[in-house]
């Protein structure tokens, strides 16, 4: 089977995007890292042939002396034996200051709304 992966990134000049498996059967490691192809401006795609079972991986850029990783845990696909073609849309996880606004500090007292409150205006 086929399981197609397509990242949304924007790159700087140069910068080589990778998936790096992770697990005990890892195939595509840091030294063997499997390079994306840019497609356009800003999405990063790559086949990788698979078998059923699942596949846990994450997002790196390659730089001079290593590699930039997304943040989070690895990403894992669970895959059916008899699926033939997977297609998994995914976008850099980063962690920036706007994650603070989705933490509970935030959605359950500052930015909290009733729903059942009505608001005319």
């Amino acid at each position: 089977m086929k399981v197609h992966f397509q990242l949304n990134y924007r790159a700087e000049y140069g910068q080589d995007l990778c998936l790096i498996q992770f697990g005990d059967k890892a195939v595509y490691t840091e030294q063997n890292p499997l390079i994306m192809a840019c497609q356009g401006q800003d999405c990063w795609t790559v086949d990788v042939p698979l078998s059923g079972g699942s596949f846990s991986y994450k997002y790196a850029i390659r730089v001079p002396g290593g590699y930039i990783y997304e943040t989070g845990l690895p990403r894992t696909v669970r895959i059916a034996a008899s699926a033939k073609t997977l297609v998994v849309h995914d976008f850099w996880q980063a962690d920036t200051y706007e994650k603070a606004f989705y933490t509970t500090a935030f959605l359950q007292s500052l930015f909290r709304r009733d729903r059942n409150v009505i608001h005319l205006k």
